[in-house]
C-alpha cells in the first residue's frame, strides 16, 4: 500500500473515532493515545501494529498500555472490514 494511501487511511479511522456518540462521550472524560509503530502485508490485507494507551484528561493512565493489532481489508481505496487482534500471529494469519 502506498504511503499516502497508509497516512489517508490512519488519518480517517481516528476521525471516524471521534465523531460516532460513543467516542464523544470516551473523549470527554479520557484522551485515548493510539501510535501505529508499524505496518505488516497479510496477503491483500494490511495490519497496523498499535500501541494503545488511554490516559483520563490530567494525563495518568486509566489502564495499561497494550498493543493491538487492525487487520484491514480494502475494496479499491476503501476500508471494506476491520477486525482487531490481540495476537500478532493471529492477525496476520491468512
Amino acid at each position: 500500500m502506498p504511503n499516502g494511501q497508509t497516512q489517508r487511511m490512519t488519518q480517517s479511522c481516528a476521525g471516524k473515532m471521534r465523531s460516532g456518540s460513543t467516542g464523544q462521550a470516551s473523549f470527554a472524560v479520557a484522551n485515548p493515545q493510539v501510535t501505529p509503530p508499524g505496518f505488516l502485508g497479510a496477503g491483500d490485507d494490511l495490519v497496523a501494529g498499535v500501541d494503545q494507551q488511554v490516559l483520563d484528561l490530567e494525563r495518568q493512565p486509566l489502564v495499561p498500555i497494550s498493543v493491538v493489532f487492525h487487520r484491514y481489508t480494502f475494496e479499491g481505496d476503501l476500508i471494506r472490514r476491520s477486525v482487531v487482534f490481540t495476537d500478532r500471529a493471529k492477525a496476520t494469519a491468512a
